[in-house]
């Protein structure tokens, strides 16, 4: 004799549940050909396994369980009944059941209790002093949780006048009430007693709060004893093996554009002559370039540096990804990279990676258009322009020049990073 038993019973409307249908040989000898087929009432929905089961035997005293997923899709009372329930029990005989059913109690889904939202805004200030102009520095932000609930994720940036590492600072949690402080390292590069400084908070799943602050940035004093601003370094590396490039030509004009704007005395080029890729790390370490130019030749995936011996020849290859391994190798990568060399466009996505700015041409590039950007790019940087408003100024003076190469030159930079507040060469209160 065959019975069939299913459990659970009880349900929940609105939510999956798995049911276990089980067959139990109750009689003295085996039972076989058992056909089972479910009827689903009204409300109920099967939602995994099959309604239909057959069993070719069922030995005396033994079961077989077979799974489903049922979903009630409201509270109440079901009758689960067969209309193809049959089998041969242990004298070969042919049963068929014709009154089975089974009821199920199906309970209203429970009340979920409210979530509690944040209210309120959270209370952002700097945790006070003063920056050098011009000089490393630690910013510190404190952001106290006044929304009322316990956050988590809570992520800080900063944007303003200065450089520093676009990295965002986080915590994993921020109770109800609590402060956390959250630490940038800055140089600041405009001064005064209200120098902006904009704070992206985000927290939650997708909250954002963006608070204004201001700084107060002093100037080194002009008396003896006190330290000036720090230089802008460039670190200049020309390579042509070929000897097919105006680059003598080029660095005379870079540094008499220099010579000639008023934040001269606080640009430092470093020239690297038919550089090497030795005379790059050697650059690269002992004059801790704040940027590094290249011109030369280059493509989408390399550079060409200058051999070392004393013969023309192709010069050696280096490719992209190292050129952009040795920038971040040091202790402090560069601020910006420039690439003034055809078709090096493609190159800037790695660059930004090492650097926080990264400047390349889309194409080939002549040598007087080079040249002429290169000099009134650096031009604009020492007289305080930001590093975008360089960018731009210089690729202004190529199109009033009449060169055609003058939407060649491309900028981008690295997530969190503002070119347009960018300034390597701060100005300094008259």
């Amino acid at each position: 004799m065959i019975e069939v038993s299913v459990s659970p019973g009880d349900l929940v409307a609105g939510r999956k549940a798995p049911l276990a249908i089980r067959f139990a040989n109750t009689g003295p000898g085996r039972c076989c050909d058992v056909v089972f087929k479910l009827r689903m009432p009204p409300g109920v929905v099967l939602r995994g396994g099959s309604d239909r089961v057959e069993i070719p035997v069922i030995p005396a005293g033994r079961s077989h369980t077979h799974e489903i997923t049922v979903e009630a899709r409201q509270p109440g009372r079901f009758e689960l009944t067969s209309n193809n329930f049959s089998y041969r029990d242990q004298y070969d005989t042919p049963v068929r059941v014709t009154d089975f059913h089974t009821t199920l109690a199906v309970a209203a889904a429970p009340v979920a209790a409210p979530v509690r939202q944040p209210t309120g805004r959270l209370r952002v200030r700097h945790e006070g002093g003063e920056l050098e102009l011009g000089a490393w520095d630690r910013l510190r932000v404190l952001v106290t949780n006044s929304t009322g609930v316990p956050l988590h994720g809570v992520t800080v940036s900063v944007e303003g006048p200065f450089l520093n590492d676009p990295k965002p600072s986080r915590v994993d949690t921020l109770g109800e009430g609590a402060t956390a402080r959250f630490s940038f390292q800055v140089q600041a590069n405009q001064g005064g007693r209200h120098v902006p400084v904009t704070v992206h908070t985000r927290y939650g799943p997708a909250r954002t709060q963006v608070d204004h602050l201001d700084l107060v940035v002093r100037a080194p004093a002009g008396n003896a004893g006190s330290p000036a601003p720090e230089a802008l370094r460039i670190l200049y590396i020309t390579a042509a093996p070929a000897g097919d490039l105006r680059l003598d030509q080029e660095i005379r004009s870079v540094k008499a554009a220099v010579r000639s704007a008023t934040g001269r005395d606080r640009v430092d080029i470093h020239h690297l002559p038919a550089a090497t890729s030795s005379d790059l790390f050697d650059g690269l370490t002992r004059f801790r370039p704040h940027a590094v130019h290249f011109s030369g030749h280059a493509n989408e995936s390399m550079l060409l540096l200058d051999s070392g011996r004393d013969t023309r020849e192709n010069g050696r290859r280096i490719s992209a990804e190292a050129f952009a391994a040795a920038l971040s190798a040091v202790d402090e990568p560069p601020a910006i990279v420039v690439l003034n060399a055809c078709n090096s466009e493609p190159q800037l996505g790695r660059l930004v990676g090492s650097a926080r700015i990264a400047i390349g041409m889309s194409d080939r590039v002549t040598d007087p258009a080079a040249i002429n950007f290169a000099s009134r790019l650096y031009a604009a940087i020492a007289e305080g322009q930001s590093v975008l408003g360089a960018f731009r100024v210089a690729k202004a003076e190529m199109r009033m020049n009449g060169f055609e190469d003058a939407d060649l030159p491309i900028l981008t930079q690295a997530v969190g990073v503002n070119p347009g507040t960018t300034v390597l060469v701060p100005r300094l209160p008259a």
